[in-house]
């Protein structure tokens, strides 16, 4: 008994001991195998070959480490040790596609078809046939650029159901490496659907790209995500990413795209594209100034990519400059006339600016351009609404409506129903437009300032703060003119504290909106705080001596406090900017 339990204890230690030396060797090899990679991002393959020799010597029995190795080799041009390699990792993993195909065209380009041959017929899920040299033919003619040459080749293979997921795949490729979005998004749906890639797999990656490109921003954040989460670091998916996650206005996302734009720098510090993206979010954030300097100087790096301007354009258009933002859509449109968006954004412009005719000349030639633009359809919609042609945007607006999600994004559905909305309330239709409202307002800030003013008008305060409080609960970021009518409608509901916190919210978003400080001096007043009311009002006039709503409101309260030289000066200065009130106070005193 006293042995057996001695044998016991010794087989115990012997497996603890083979655990440490198996979890030391496993960390080394993990370590060893994160500086072959991070020298591969350096072009540095003789280096990460070092490194995947130490890997090897450590945990022979990994194919992808031999693929890895193989892979650095090819990049040197030593395709014999490549080839020495990549027949160790099918040894290794007899399923192992990528490896395979890698064989067969080393093989194929060193003129031994046979074995070429022989490992493209083991390929997971290609069936061999005596054709596949045609497609091996089209990946030598593609790794000598000859594209049009391969291109054809390739389609015929794809025809032939020769090797047809890899096939369509590089004719997305090349239709991605000239920039036909389209195309290439088409084949790079065929290659993922045929056959189940990696998700790290650089068709995921030119895939969710394309889908960004061509605004089909939910396909794209799919597909970004699935090479994101496997794939090695790569700037530009992060760019698109952000971007599209930007773009849909999900409330799922927030801060995401601005992470992702700070990733995509990190990984490429020279990255324009990068500054680009961390611009737009500071334009849908309606951080106007921070985007505008991020611009200017964005500009001045590169005068010649439209981009820059038309959010620029935006920019300035949110500082309420906007002869200024539609010079910079101009100079867009001279950059790139093809290009639907300054069009787009000098048509939303000129709705603002209440000039329909202007609105609908640029919509109708950005829907020239893009026919298929949901954003641009909507906002075509709302401009033939301002010419009569209702009827017609309301079936337009409905059509969208009745798109799924995955066609139809959410804040694209709610744009439809705040013009609908919009339009029912302007023909007299209340609770049709109610009904279209209450859907827009929750999510979408332009709908709750909207809706809420229209109740307002109305004089229904309660269901006004309804609405502007909901929205401003809803909406992705901080909304200046939303915290404002917050504050307005608790000042006439005389609730004082509630109003301070509103306005104290809207001078932390602009400290340089002169109306916002009037508004916290209001409030100062209502709970007479009169020291506080009193500077919140000399800011005011510090801002905007022009503003004769708080040079009155700073008399009366002078009245108040016995100032009445003080008092005076300040009616007579607003009774001289027109203020009715002050003409009819100096007349008393």
């Amino acid at each position: 008994m006293k042995k057996h339990l001695l044998l016991f204890l010794f087989l115990l230690l012997c497996r603890v001991v083979t655990a440490e030396i198996s979890t030391e060797t496993n960390n080394k090899a993990y370590y060893a195998e994160k500086e072959a990679i991070a020298f591969i991002n350096q072009g540095k393959y003789e280096e990460a070959i070092a490194k995947y020799t130490e890997v090897i010597e450590l945990v022979s029995y990994n194919s992808v480490i031999y693929y890895n190795r193989a892979w650095c080799y090819e990049q040197l041009q030593q395709y014999d040790a490549a080839i020495a390699d990549l027949e160790k990792a099918v040894r290794h993993k007899e399923n192992y596609s990528e490896a395979h195909l890698k064989l067969a065209e080393l093989y194929y380009s060193k003129g031994d078809k046979e074995k070429a041959l022989s490992h493209f017929a083991k390929m997971d899920g290609e069936r061999e046939r005596p054709q596949n040299s045609l497609f091996l033919e089209a990946l030598v003619l593609y790794k000598k650029e000859a594209f049009n040459e391969a291109l054809a080749l390739f389609k015929q293979c794809a025809e032939l159901d020769i090797a047809s997921a890899l096939s369509n795949a590089h004719i997305g490729i090349i239709y991605f490496e000239h920039h036909m979005y389209d195309q290439a998004a088409e084949y790079l749906r065929k290659a993922t659907i045929l056959k189940s890639f990696n998700d790290g797999s650089n068709v995921y990656l030119m895939l969710g790209w394309s889908e960004s490109m061509l605004k089909q921003y939910k396909r794209a954040i799919l597909h970004l995500n699935r090479y994101i989460n496997s794939g090695p670091p790569d700037a530009k998916a992060y760019y698109h990413r952000g971007m599209s996650q930007l773009r849909i206005r999900d409330f799922t996302y927030k801060m995401e795209p601005l992470e992702d734009f700070k990733k995509a720098l990190e990984l490429e510090p020279e990255m324009l594209e990068g500054a680009y993206g961390i611009a737009c979010f500071y334009v849908v954030s309606k951080q106007y100034k921070a985007a505008k300097t991020l611009l200017d100087s964005l500009i001045k790096l590169d005068a010649s990519i439209p981009e820059f301007q038309v959010e620029l354009g935006k920019a300035l258009a949110g500082l309420k400059c906007p002869d200024l933002a539609h010079e910079a859509f101009k100079a867009a449109k001279h950059l790139n006339p093809r290009m639907a968006d300054p069009y787009l954004e000098a048509g939303i412009l000129f709705l603002h600016q209440y000039q329909p005719e202007q609105a609908l000349q640029e919509l109708e030639t950005a829907l020239r351009l893009a026919p298929d633009d949901l954003l641009v359809t909507l906002y075509h919609a709302r401009a033939i609404i301002t010419q009569g042609r209702a009827k017609e945007a309301k079936q337009t607006l409905e059509r969208l409506l009745s798109m799924s999600y995955e066609e139809c994004p959410v804040y694209y559905k709610n744009l439809a129903h705040y013009f609908l909305g919009m339009m029912l309330l302007e023909q007299g239709k209340d609770e049709a437009g109610r009904e279209h409202m209450e859907e827009a307002n929750f999510r979408l800030a332009e709908a709750g300032l909207y809706y809420g003013d229209w109740w307002l008008k109305q004089g229904d305060l309660r269901n006004a703060l309804r609405i502007y409080t909901g929205s401003l609960y809803g909406c992705l970021f901080e909304n200046l003119e939303l915290e404002c009518r917050v504050g307005e409608v608790y000042l006439k509901q005389k609730k004082y504290w509630d109003a301070r916190y509103a306005y104290e919210k809207a001078t932390k978003i602009d400290p340089e909106l002169a109306e916002a400080h009037l508004g916290l001096g209001l409030s100062y007043t209502g709970i007479k705080q009169y020291t506080e009311a009193m500077e919140a009002f000399n800011k005011a006039i510090e801002l905007d001596r022009n503003l004769s709503e708080a040079h009155f409101q700073r008399a009366l309260l002078h009245l108040k406090l016995k100032n009445h030289d003080e008092a005076v000066s300040d009616l007579e200065a607003a009774a001289s900017l027109g203020h009715q009130g002050a003409l009819k106070r100096l007349k008393k005193l």
